[in-house]
C-alpha cells in the first residue's frame, strides 16, 4: 500500500529528526564501565532517581548504562543509547539489614556488573586475585552515618532492580511506596531541560579503606 509506506517513511523521518534534537551539554564526559569502583554515569543516574523520589538512597545498576556520553553538546540519541531500557522509577522501603545484603552482593559478587549509589558510601578493602581487583565490604554509611540494620530506608531505583533484577531478590520482597512512570532516559532529558550545561559530580562513593 503506497499510502501506508509513505506514512511509515514520514514517521521514520520524524523519529530520526527527534533523535538529533539537542538537549544541552556536558562539561565533562559521563563515563560508565564495569570496574569495581564508582562510575560517573551511574552516580549521575542514581542522583537523578534519588532526587526524583525524595529518597534517602538512590541506586543504579551498571548493566543498565549501555553507552557513555562525551563532553560537549548532547542530543536525544546519546541519552537513548546510554539508557535504552524501558525502566521507570520506583520508591521502596528497605530494611537496613536487607540493604546491607544487597550492597555486599554488589561489592563481592561476580554474577553482575555492580551498583552505583547516591546518598550512600561503601567502604571496602581490595586484593588482587587472578589478575583482577576483588573487593570485600568493610562498612556502609548513609547520609554520613553508619547503616543501621534495624532501620528502614527509602530507596529509589529503576523498575528492573525493584523487581529483583540482577539477582537482588531483597528488592522484590521490599514494600513499594510509589512508582513514577517516567523512564530513566526521560529523567535524564529533564535534567538537561533544568540545567542546559551539566557538570557531572566527580565523587568516589565506593571508597577503598586507607585511600582519600
Amino acid at each position: 500500500n503506497v499510502a501506508v509506506e509513505a506514512r511509515c517513511k514520514e514517521l521514520a523521518q520524524r523519529a530520526e529528526a527527534d533523535m538529533k534534537r539537542a538537549l544541552g551539554a556536558l562539561a565533562a564526559p559521563l563515563k560508565a564501565g564495569r570496574g569495581p569502583f564508582s562510575t560517573l554515569a551511574g552516580n549521575w543516574v542514581a542522583d537523578l532517581v534519588r532526587e526524583r523520589m525524595g529518597a534517602d538512597i538512590g541506586l543504579h545498576n551498571r548493566g543498565g548504562t549501555r553507552a557513555e556520553i562525551d563532553a560537549g553538546p548532547v542530543n536525544v540519541r546519546e541519552v537513548f543509547e546510554m539508557l535504552p531500557f524501558d525502566n521507570d522509577v520506583v520508591l521502596l522501603e528497605v530494611q537496613g539489614s536487607e540493604l546491607e545484603a544487597v550492597v555486599r552482593g554488589a561489592i563481592e559478587g561476580t554474577v553482575h556488573s555492580g551498583l552505583d549509589y547516591s546518598g550512600l558510601r561503601v567502604f571496602v578493602r581490595s586484593r588482587k586475585e587472578d589478575g583482577a581487583t576483588r573487593l570485600a565490604l568493610v562498612r556502609i554509611e548513609v547520609g554520613g552515618a553508619p547503616l543501621a540494620p534495624e532501620k528502614t530506608y527509602r530507596v529509589a531505583l529503576n523498575s528492573f532492580l525493584a523487581g529483583g533484577g540482577d539477582g537482588f531478590k531483597e528488592f522484590a520482597r521490599a514494600r513499594k511506596l510509589a512508582q513514577d512512570p517516567i523512564l530513566l532516559r526521560e529523567l535524564a532529558a529533564a535534567a538537561f531541560a533544568r540545567t542546559p550545561r551539566i557538570e557531572p559530580l566527580v565523587e568516589a562513593r565506593i571508597v577503598e579503606e586507607g585511600q582519600p
